[in-house]
Parts: C-alpha cells; structure tokens; sequence
C-alpha cells in the first residue's frame, strides 16, 4: 500500500570519514631527532609498518589523495579558463546564465518546467511539497514509540517507474482547488486527480509519522484514489 503524502521536506547531505588507526612503536631506549633526515628515515618507516599492517586503508587514502589533487587542478583550469573567456564578453553577459527551471510537485516523480517561479521558506514554490510514503512493518514490541517513524518516503531507488508519471496543473474556475493530474504511459487507460489547495491540505483528517533520511516529519494522506494509481504502475516494478 502506497500513499501519497504533503510534507515539509529539507535536503540532507550525509558524509562519511574514513578512520585509520595508527601504530605507534615502543622501545626502552628514547630516540631524538637531531636532524631532518632522521625524522624522514622514521615516518618511511611508519609508511611502510602501516602498509604492512593497514594496506587496504591506506591504499584508500592515498586514492583519495589523488583524486582530490586531480579535481582541485580541473577547478584551477576551469577557473582559468573561464577568466580569459569572460574578460573577451561583454560586461552584460558576464555571470551564471539560468537555462531552465525545473520543480517536482511529488519527489521522485517526472519534473515539471516552468517558466518562472518563487522562493519561500521551503524552496522553489510547489518543489517536492508531496511525497510518497510507505507503512513500515509493526515493532517487535507491538506498537510504535511516540515520535517514531509509522511510515518511510519511497523513490525511484526502490520503483524506477514514478519516472514516467507524469504531473499537469489542470485550470479549474473553483479558486478553492488546486488540481493535479498523474498519468502515465504504463497505465494509460487511468489517470488520477490530487488537490494540491493549501486549505485542503489542512483539511485532510489521516496524519502519519514518516521517516526522511535520518529525521521524522509530519504529513498528511490526500486520499486513495492517487494512491491506488500509483500503486498500479509501481507494483510493477515490486509486486510486494
């Protein structure tokens, strides 16, 4: 069962580190480095203990090493390069030119452009404002916590297909509603309507707990009929 869910989505950015343990050697006597060369003599040989014991590790580092270097001299040329082209241009067509704009209604669903847009707290107005979200299975200890996650957002990671739906504005002289319009050419006999109307949104009365990446928001089911229309193309990809 799929369901189709407003929230107030933030972009995360997770980064890992990589932690290499170092080995330190003991000895009874206490050596001074009086000179450079000693101390060269010594960190090649903790270069090469560490190879020793840590190769995979170290290998990592030293590829990682590379490759930063490699894209800091691609920056230092793209900069160049952009610096001798700019200064033969006119001043008024100096800067970043914006080609088109782009928006998702629903994540992970087909993208819509647009001519112009907005900013507000959230973002591009109508960007990624409704989300697909899964119910997670029941705790082994029969019900959820208070503040835990009952749901989870579902992307094309896991259904390929949300990428042919897609999503269309429909005109309506009712100013009350906001209207949706899913479809897709994996169901092209059906289609499917959301109202996307803030004041409906509020109205909605089914509220879940879903889990974001690593946070819990608060969103609001807009009804089964989008729900089952996504769910007959997906279940394609997963029938679970």
């Amino acid at each position: 069962m799929f369901t189709v869910a407003e929230a107030k989505l933030t972009s995360f950015l997770s980064i890992s580190f990589v932690n290499v343990k170092k080995t330190m050697i003991s000895s009874n006597s206490i050596a001074t480095f009086d000179n450079v060369s000693t101390i060269a003599v010594w960190t090649a040989i903790v270069i090469v203990l560490l190879n020793i014991f840590q190769p995979k590790k170290i290998q990592l580092i030293l590829k990682s090493y590379r490759e930063r270097t490699a894209l800091r001299k691609l920056c230092a040329q793209k900069h160049n390069d952009s610096s001798s082209s700019s200064s033969s241009t006119n001043e008024e067509d100096d800067g970043p030119q914006v080609s088109g704009i782009f928006i998702h209604p629903i994540k992970s669903m087909r993208a819509v452009s647009i001519p112009e847009t907005k900013f507000d707290k959230h973002g591009l107005l109508s960007d990624r404002r409704l989300m697909l979200v899964r119910p997670l299975p029941t705790p082994l200890h029969g019900s959820f916590a208070k503040g835990e996650a009952t749901h989870r957002f579902f992307t094309q990671r896991q259904a390929p297909s949300l990428a042919t739906i897609e999503l269309k504005p429909v005109l309506s002289q009712d100013r009350t509603k906001i209207l949706l319009r899913l479809s897709s050419p994996k169901n092209k006999n059906d289609h499917a309507y959301i109202d996307t109307h803030p004041n409906t949104i509020k109205k909605y009365p089914v509220r879940y707990s879903a889990g974001v990446w690593s946070d819990v928001v608060e969103v609001a089911d807009v009804g089964d009929d989008a729900a089952e229309y996504v769910a007959s193309i997906v279940c394609k990809d997963d029938p679970s």
